[in-house]
């Protein structure tokens, strides 16, 4: 089905049927998509736009011609591209922040023993102990931290983010309160 601005309607693809038109949906899609937009990312990109399109209102006098789809395409246009800016200054930041090693600062810092905390070689094989039933994925972050890693680089080294690693931390936390470790904070 086609509506009057020559875009197919999908009601399966408006998240926002009783707040904007199918036709408009699909043009801040096509014009992501045009601006390079990753399928995965349209989505993101349509909830950032969902306001001011919403706050968009034609006016064929002060349009010097336009159609409402030509104007609604300049709007989207400035929209996603200043996404775009806004995108590529997080990028920016964050490998700046890998660059110079500085751990984020929404990582919290760990509380599991470095290598100066054991007085003897007894105290590390027993933690060595402790270790043993954990996922090489949690043991491989035990060892990061106790190396002194900050949570940005295990999660750089191993691949995923740092949302990732304080929940693999804080795993290793509650195995390690469980088998009786004192001074492991939750």
């Amino acid at each position: 089905m086609f509506n009057p601005h020559g875009f197919p309607s999908d009601e399966r693809s408006n998240p926002y049927p009783d707040l904007i038109d199918d036709w408009k949906v699909q043009l801040v899609r096509r014009r992501a998509r045009q601006l390079g937009f990753r399928l995965h990312e349209l989505d993101d990109a349509l909830e950032e736009l969902i306001l001011p399109i919403l706050q968009f209102r034609f006016d064929p006098d002060r349009s010097h011609g336009a159609s409402e789809k030509t104007a609604l395409c300049a709007l989207i246009d400035h929209q996603l591209k200043a996404l775009v800016r806004k995108q590529a200054r997080y990028r920016k930041h964050v490998k700046a922040l890998r660059q110079s090693r500085t751990p984020l600062k929404r990582c919290r810092k760990h509380v599991l023993p470095s290598t100066a905390d054991f007085s003897s070689p007894g105290e590390r094989m027993e933690f060595a102990e402790l270790l043993a039933p954990l996922s090489s994925e949690q043991h491989q972050v035990c060892l990061a931290l106790i190396d002194g890693h900050s949570i940005a680089q295990i999660a750089e080294s191993l691949g995923c983010s740092w949302h990732r690693i304080n929940r693999i931390i804080d795993q290793v936390r509650h195995h390690l309160r469980q088998q009786g470790v004192r001074g492991v904070q939750p």
